[in-house]
């Protein structure tokens, strides 16, 4: 080991002295040495590094690769977050179209289905208005914990025992960083099996099915910073399925369980 205060100039190799230069006990100064060889020395020396233009030069262009880096992140972020977007909002405008469709459709089959059936209809003609909770299976079960849904539809019959209800639900959620409004708009279909089952006349028995599009409005918290790309995205096609039944108390009210594969909900039936 070569001790530097015992030794001259001419005992030192050029090499290190290219790389060190001797200001007092405690203090070098960077020559040729490498940003990470003086960090090196500092941290294993405690002694304090002083730049000079060579080292200066290397710290500029150290921090302009981080902070290429830094932006080149953020591009490709951003650029997720755009295709994501582009994506979702693709399948929900092809979803709406396919839901406009099928409530038109609806609604010129329940006025002719009207016209056949006005003397023997046995159901329809009927708003429905229900509070649902659930939010564990099926459409809903990317929230995972128990959410308030609320739906309401109006039925028409088209057949002796079979309706079609144009409806919209409304629900929201938050995971804390985030706050979601989703509005679920279709038709639904339902077979009454009053028949099949021997019901009696102040009970209605049904099985039924769900299709529409889910209508997403989302807003970030301003204190929320971090990556908005983990967000689930919502599925723009809805689908559900029901089993349910009324009990009517009069003959224009009524009360009605509806169980779906996401929500079970309870509410009125006003014929």
């Amino acid at each position: 080991m070569v001790n530097i205060n015992e030794t001259s100039e001419n005992d030192v190799p050029e090499i290190i002295m290219n790389d060190i230069m001797i200001m007092n006990e405690t203090k070098i100064s960077i020559g040729t040495m490498t940003v990470a060889e003086a960090v090196l020395i500092n941290v294993m020396t405690g002694m304090t590094i002083t730049a000079n233009k060579n080292m200066e030069t290397g710290m500029e262009e150290a921090m302009a690769m981080v902070m290429d880096v830094e932006m080149e992140k953020k591009i490709k972020v951003k650029i997720e977050e755009n295709r994501l977007v582009n994506n979702h909002q693709t399948k929900i405008m092809k979803t709406k179209v396919l839901t406009i469709a099928l409530i038109f459709l609806t609604l010129g089959t329940s006025v002719s289905a009207q016209r056949r059936y006005s003397s023997s209809e046995e159901y329809g003609n009927t708003l429905n208005i229900g509070l649902g909770i659930g939010g564990y299976s099926g459409y809903y079960g990317y929230i995972g914990h128990t959410l308030p849904v609320f739906d309401i539809n109006y039925e028409f019959g088209v057949a002796k025992n079979f309706t079609l209800a144009p409806f919209i639900t409304l629900y929201s959620y938050s995971d804390g960083n985030y706050r979601e409004y989703v509005t679920p708009i279709g038709v639904k279909g339902t077979l009454y099996l009053d028949k099949f089952l021997h019901a009696g006349r102040n009970w209605d028995f049904y099985v039924a099915g769900s299709l529409g599009a889910a209508l997403v409005s989302t807003s970030w918290y301003d204190d929320y910073y971090g990556d908005r790309t983990y967000r689930k995205s919502v599925d723009p096609l809805y689908l559900d399925f029901h089993v349910g039944t009324e009990y009517h108390i009069s003959k224009k009210v009524g009360m009605f369980l509806d169980l779906s594969t996401g929500v079970s909900t309870i509410g009125l039936a006003i014929h």
